[in-house]
């Protein structure tokens, strides 16, 4: 046993013993008596003693005999001793003082044994060299970057136990190198959390402080009723009768003054139950360990729960990893369990980390970060791979990257005071020695005990709450409306369907006719006439559905049959200038005469109506699917019945809507079908979509490219594919859009983005990113027929220069003799020497330069406050003779004065006075003298 390890403190003696053993023994020793505590399981439990048994013998330190004089106490001396040699290590009291005599003059001593053991029979503590580990979690996840080591490692955890490390610890006869947490993180920034939902414990203090007052009131009116009585009883004068009756009313006075300072408090208790709680979010970037990040959430300086996960880190996401939260919470807001490894409100503490949620993603906001701009956020500092759990590169370059970004803090050895050092390249990586003091400082502001800690002030940042806007609450409103009704379409089982033999009619479901109908969707732009068709005619024309005796149809259905007719024929044309959408018509009730339906594309993130002939619908499942996409809607069918359809047709005649294209008799469409559906299939066989599930895309949106990926693809007869884009820097679904194959807002990525400035602005195409840079850059070219605007490379050539000439101006300003490249090599450097510019070897020889020139400028200053030093105190010297001299001769003028007096004690001044009234008399007598001798 190390004389060193004496006297350690330790956190949670009673509760952490029990916890890694069953027994512990105490030695401790103080002024002249040294004491043995013994806490055992082992005795209670062989013993069959349900209440806690404690034995506490003492004995003298000089003549190590028992404290105890008394028999009884003699006797319970000796018990306590047996048990204690019956159920720990020691068989005899000669053992027990030999831990005695390792402790000096005081210190405690303590010893854990009967260490819990695991299934396979080991200790759960491993001791090695310099730590204590947690067995089982460090060989099962020894190259796990999951388990933090703070959660198996002693040593890491004691180094953040405490918020602001004030004691050594040693652990193995080692120090444990403690850290301030916020010294750690880049970018830290506080926040103000104020809340009036932390209750429990104040609620409690007030109570406890409530019931206080009321007992102290009960006994000062007890203590004033017996003073009042003995005043009564004892009317004598005797000293013995006064004595005790100041005495009384003495117990009285004290007792009615501490129940009303009790009084006061508990008011004040009372009072503060309705103010709010104020604490100090602050959150930071773990740069150095990018897989250490959560919340950590202390009580009174002392850890309590660490990396905790709230707000978008709770989501999993690893674009979020590497932010660290820390709070400091008082006991007055959240009081922690007995072994402080949880607090005892669940509810108020979950309200806490959801208020550090959000407040993370305030501090997410303030540094303008996104889920894909955060990758080049990393690489500066070394994360070169997209896995959370790699550690970052060691490359020279980043780890003085890192080094300079964090300040550098030691904490002295001997006033236990953090000191913040200058950076410097000898001190990346450094491990300082375990007896650093101030002394050993470059700082001459802080290189003594005496000077003042330099506080941890980080910048203070402010949450904005974002209210939504009527707009976006009803965007969001419809969203989730369209998402619940896709998940009913799942669910719902489509009814049975009787297919009839003709190819050329067509299934559509619609709405109920009191409501809006909804506009059908076709691929393209579509423009058809119905002629004029008896009523008998439609009527004898096989429906692809059998109909309930109960149920009609609406107009919409027939128009969209005759719609889909002419589709087919459409497809087989050559391909024709694109259309810009059209408004769709909201279509009439049955009973208005309709004459023309027009259904333009509208490229939005809509879903298309599949308008199929019955021959080709080989499943209910496919009917049920064109039913959701015509209808876009919640709203059940209500057919109208046929008659009605009878009495629309030939009304639709008078609005004719005129068309470049040939319009063609329902006869036609029936002929031409056959010929349709069997090129239909060669068709979709060979014309194969290029965009596949998952390939790089690249949509404008005005007025800019966006990259996305393709997340499905929806083949179709006869039309273009749909292709549904998710975009890169809007993952949500609802910024999802579908897009025809063949629209000209969408395009692939097949080309390299060109790296010279030109190429950069004229090219007509995007190409593939070479990094998450380039990556959010949007293609400047839309498609091969579209120019792009010289403007746009020349500004970004101006931009350039003017930025070449900002950093030239900005180098050259601190640019000093002591660096190797002087000031023409800076003029005369290309562009790519200047992005390979040494910046960091720049600072370090500035700072340097500066630092001689200050110590240089220092020690001229010292040398002249030196000599002036000097001359003052001679001056002063030279002024202290003066004055002596000045005294001297006044005397002696102030004794000739009165030696010239006929009388000398008749002189109105004194042989030894100094004062100007000598100088006075001496005037007066020279002026007579003078005038003596003129006359």
């Amino acid at each position: 046993m190390d004389s060193k390890m004496i006297g350690q403190y330790g956190n949670g003696l009673k509760s952490g013993s029990m916890r890694i053993g069953k027994d512990m023994i105490l030695f401790t020793k103080k002024h002249g008596t040294m004491s043995c505590l013994f806490l055992s399981r082992t005795f209670h439990e062989r013993e069959g003693i349900n209440e806690v048994v404690v034995p506490i013998p003492s004995w003298d330190v000089a003549t190590k005999k028992p404290l105890g004089r008394s028999k009884r106490e003699l006797e319970k001396h000796q018990v306590e001793l047996q048990i204690i040699l019956k159920y720990s290590p020691f068989k005899s009291e000669t053992e027990l003082f030999e831990y005695f005599d390792k402790i000096k003059t005081k210190g405690t001593l303590v010893m854990v044994f009967n260490m819990k053991l695991l299934d396979s029979g080991e200790t759960e503590l491993e001791p090695s060299d310099d730590d204590i580990v947690m067995r089982e979690l460090y060989e099962e996840h020894v190259d796990d970057k999951s388990v933090m080591p703070e959660r198996k490692s002693f040593r890491a955890y004691s180094a953040i136990l405490y918020l602001d490390p004030r004691m050594k610890m040693y652990i193995q006869g080692k120090k444990v190198l403690t850290k301030r947490l916020g010294d750690n993180l880049y970018r830290p920034k506080s926040y103000f959390f104020t809340s009036k939902r932390f209750k429990t414990r104040s609620e409690r203090e007030a109570n406890k402080a409530m019931v206080d007052a009321k007992s102290a009131g009960d006994k000062a009116i007890e203590l004033e009723t017996i003073a009042k009585e003995v005043q009564q009883e004892d009317q004598s004068i005797s000293k013995e009768s006064r004595a005790r009756i100041r005495q009384a009313q003495d117990s009285a006075l004290k007792a009615r003054t501490e129940a009303d300072l009790k009084n006061q408090i508990a008011t004040t208790k009372q009072k503060s139950l309705k103010e709010p709680k104020t604490l100090t979010f602050t959150f930071g970037f773990n740069i150095n360990r990018r897989h250490s990040y959560g919340l950590f959430v202390y009580n009174c300086n002392r850890l309590i729960k660490m990396y905790e996960k709230s707000g978008f880190q709770s989501d999993g996401k690893r674009a979020y990893a590497g932010i660290v939260g820390f709070v400091d919470v008082p006991y007055l807001v959240l009081e922690p369990t007995h072994n402080k490894q949880d607090f005892a409100d669940a509810k108020e503490y979950k309200h806490l980390l959801r208020s550090m949620g959000e407040h993370l993603t305030q501090y997410w906001k303030d540094n303008a970060l996104t889920e894909n701009s955060v990758g080049n956020f990393w690489d500066q500092f070394g994360y070169i791979s997209n896995d959370v759990e790699e550690e970052p590169s060691d490359e020279p370059k980043y780890l003085r990257k890192r080094a300079m970004q964090l300040p550098c803090t030691v904490q002295c050895a001997n006033c236990l005071k953090w000191r913040t050092l200058p950076f410097s390249a000898k001190n990346i990586g450094r491990t300082f020695e375990d007896t650093w003091t101030c002394s050993s400082s470059n700082d001459p502001e802080r290189n003594k005990c005496s000077a003042p800690e330099q506080k941890f002030t980080p910048p203070i940042g402010s949450l904005q709450k974002q209210t939504k806007t009527a707009e976006e609450k009803q965007r969001d409103l419809i969203e989730d409306i369209k998402k619940k009704q896709e998940k009913l379409n799942q669910l719902e089982v489509p009814p049975k369907r009787n297919v009839t033999a003709e190819p050329a009619k067509l299934v559509l479901q619609v709405p109920p006719r009191s409501a809006t109908v909804p506009k059908p969707i076709i691929p393209k732009p579509t423009i058809i006439t119905q002629p004029r068709t008896t009523p008998q005619r439609i009527a004898h024309q096989p429906t692809a559905r059998s109909t309930p005796q109960t149920t009609t149809r609406s107009t919409l259905q027939v128009t969209q049959r005759f719609t889909a007719k002419a589709a087919p024929k459409q497809t087989s044309q050559p391909a024709q200038k694109r259309t810009p959408p059209a408004k769709q018509p909201t279509l009439p009730t049955p009973k208005q005469p309709v004459r023309a339906i027009s259904a333009p594309t509208k490229a939005t993130g809509k879903p298309t109506a599949k308008l199929t002939p019955i021959a080709r619908q080989t499943s209910a499942g496919t009917i049920a699917t064109n039913r959701s996409s015509v209808t876009g809607s919640n709203k059940r069918e209500h057919p109208t019945a046929e008659k009605e359809i009878c009495e629309v047709q030939p009304k639709r005649k008078r609005n004719e809507v005129s068309s470049s294209q040939d319009v063609q008799e329902p006869e036609e469409y029936q002929s031409d079908n056959s010929d349709n559906a069997q090129s239909d299939d060669a068709n979709a066989q060979s014309k194969l979509s290029k965009y596949k599930k998952g390939i790089v895309v690249e949509v404008f949106v005005t007025p800019r490219w966006y990259l996305g990926k393709v997340v499905a693809v929806k083949h179709r007869k006869n039309a273009p594919a749909k292709v549904k884009v998710k975009f890169d820097n809007y993952q949500k679904d609802k910024y999802d859009k579908w897009y025809d194959e063949t629209h000209k807002d969408l395009k692939l990525l097949t080309e390299d983005y060109p790296m010279s400035e030109d190429t950069m602005v004229n090219s007509p195409s995007s190409t593939t990113p070479t990094s998450t840079t380039t990556a959010d850059l949007p293609s400047t070219g839309r498609e091969a027929t579209t120019t792009s605007s010289p403007t746009t490379g020349t500004s970004l050539k101006d931009t350039v220069i003017a930025l070449d000439k900002m950093l030239r101006s900005c180098i050259s300003y601190i640019l000093v003799p002591e660096f190797s490249t002087t000031s023409h090599q800076l003029e005369t450097m290309s562009l790519e020497e200047l992005q390979n510019f040494q910046l960091d070897k720049l600072f370090d020889v500035h700072s340097e330069s500066m630092n001689t020139m200050m110590v240089e400028r220092n020690d001229g200053l010292s040398k002249k406050l030196a000599e002036k030093e000097k001359e003052l105190v001679e001056n002063k010297k030279r002024e202290v003779d003066c004055k002596t001299t000045l005294s001297n001769l006044r005397r002696t003028a102030a004794k000739l004065i009165r030696a010239l007096n006929e009388n000398p004690e008749e002189s109105s001044i004194a042989p030894d006075d100094d004062s100007e009234k000598v100088d006075v008399l001496l005037e007066a007598i020279a002026e007579q003298a003078l005038a003596s001798d003129a006359s």
